[in-house]
């Protein structure tokens, strides 16, 4: 599960981490690369998710920053795709 390379640790490639295919997804959706519709709710509970929540480590301050960000532009442009292809309800649950 984690690899050794020049003296740092890192997850080994086999590895999922949620966050990644999150982004990924987020990413494709931003460029209008994304799931159908039919795949919005999937997609707003991913995004829905928050970083890591209880933990109190200080680093995972500008991470939660970031993460933020990015399913808020997530969400709005999916929510936008949504209501241009006529799926209101679906548009509006997004926004939620």
């Amino acid at each position: 599960m984690v690899e050794c390379v020049d003296h740092r640790l890192l997850l080994a490639p086999l590895v999922n981490v949620d966050l990644h295919s999150a982004r990924w997804r987020a990413a494709q959706d931003a460029t209008g690369d994304g799931l159908p519709p039919a795949h919005a709710e999937a997609l707003s509970a991913m995004l829905g998710k928050e970083l890591l929540p209880r933990w109190p480590d200080e680093w995972l301050v500008l991470e939660r920053e970031r993460w933020d960000q990015v399913r808020l532009h997530a969400l709005e442009g999916l929510a936008q795709r949504l209501r241009r292809d006529g799926e209101y309800l679906a548009a509006l649950q997004t926004t939620l």
